[in-house]
């Protein structure tokens, strides 16, 4: 039986993306779980896995070109079948990472003898090494590799930033294609969407006893983030008010049933919004657990296709940073962005008196199409409570 490999849907705005490298080639065997090929988003490179074992086949889309979302880029036999390549009937890779059902190609295929002769080899690098070379935007076809069979090591990355580097065009930096990305993004919703902006102070003392509860009584190794409370705040706000989990999208509202939450994080290569997927069904150490793992793979560049698909919301917390209030841009199709800054001891009246807490400032904007004042009030409410009572909230 032949099985089509596709190419995953990548976001909800992403039509055109460029296949990296494959990492096997014409006649491999593939088991389950290997990975086939590197797909560059402009905010990531994603590592997209086989769904099943069998014999790769057919190469249709050369390492560096551009393909798209569901596109058909190799054809795999599956394991133990005995028939020629190509014949047999096709199976749709529904179960490949974020990939919807594919579409048929409507292009002729190669014969593997053709695709074989025609398209590049694999760059032979370890990947740590890829990684490197990606987040300083680095051409890894102009390093000689030291290591087995030529292999491109870290060391062989290394030493390429430290020799004078050579004129490159801005076209071929993923670090400048994600800030055109980003710019071209940004651009687009101060001129399509309209902002409206919500702020309120959040009384954080509640929450920073809490985390030291986490860590005393739950036995947790470390507390929760601040991050991860807001994120936790968030996912059950939306859960609460199922409204907000609506984007606008073709002139029409879009309401989704899954609570996706995007966090903003800052990597040498710009800014990339790894998702945390179904943060409503998840307790808050598992939260936690799901945000950390999602920042170290923004942080190197290798984002899985579910840390960038569609989202109810963005988090961006700036506080770490000194900053303490801003109003953040929307990433379209999204609702709504969260800001929060940093959380600091300010004087507050208390029952009529003056006393030192912890105190933090949210902004949310929010697209005006899908949510009015007070539905966005509302939510900024959600959020707020369960921060400043996070026992009744978390536990």
């Amino acid at each position: 039986m032949r099985i089509e490999i596709v190419v995953p849907q990548i976001g909800e705005a992403v039509a055109e993306l460029t296949l990296v490298a494959w990492h096997k080639r014409v006649g491999d065997a593939v088991e389950k779980g290997d990975l086939l090929f590197e797909i560059d988003s402009d905010k990531a490179i994603v590592e997209v896995e086989a769904f099943a074992a069998g014999r790769l086949t057919e190469i249709l889309a050369a390492d560096d070109s551009s393909v798209a979302p569901q596109q058909v880029v190799a054809l795999m036999e599956a394991a133990g079948d005995a028939a020629e390549p190509g014949a047999g009937s096709r199976h749709a890779a529904a179960e490949l990472a974020s990939v919807a059902e594919p579409i048929h190609s409507q292009a002729q295929h190669a014969t593997p003898s053709a695709v074989e002769s025609t398209a590049p080899r694999p760059i032979n690098a370890s990947p740590k090494a890829r990684r490197l070379a990606w987040q300083a935007g680095i051409d890894l076809s102009r390093i000689a590799g030291s290591g087995p069979d030529g292999m491109i090591s870290v060391a062989d990355v290394e030493a390429a930033l430290r020799r004078k580097p050579e004129p490159v065009s801005a076209e071929s930096t993923p670090r400048d294609r994600i800030r055109r990305t980003m710019a071209t993004r940004t651009q687009a919703s101060k001129q399509s969407v309209p902002h409206f902006y919500l702020t309120a102070d959040v009384n954080m003392s509640a929450c920073h006893r809490f985390r030291e509860r986490c860590r005393g009584h739950r036995g947790w190794q470390k507390p929760p983030t601040y991050t991860a409370l807001l994120l936790a705040a968030c996912a059950k706000a939306l859960a609460n008010m199922p409204a907000a989990n609506c984007s606008w999208i073709d002139g029409k509202a879009h309401w989704r049933e899954a609570i996706h939450i995007g966090i903003a994080v800052y990597t040498e290569a710009g800014l990339l919004v790894p998702v945390v997927s179904d943060a409503d069904g998840q307790s808050l150490q598992q939260l936690a657990e799901s945000l950390g793992n999602a920042i170290a793979r923004a942080q190197e560049g290798r984002l899985a296709g579910a840390d960038v698909g569609e989202k109810s919301m963005v988090i961006s917390n700036l506080g770490m940073f000194g900053v303490d209030q801003f109003l953040a841009i929307i990433d379209m199709p999204d609702p709504m962005i969260l800001a929060a800054g940093r959380i600091a001891d300010r004087v507050v009246p208390m029952d009529g008196a003056v006393g030192i807490q912890k105190m933090c400032a949210l902004s949310l904007s929010v697209d005006h199409r899908v949510l009015d004042g007070v539905q966005g009030a509302r939510f900024l409410g959600l959020v707020k409570d369960c921060l400043e009572n996070p026992i009744d909230c978390f536990e």
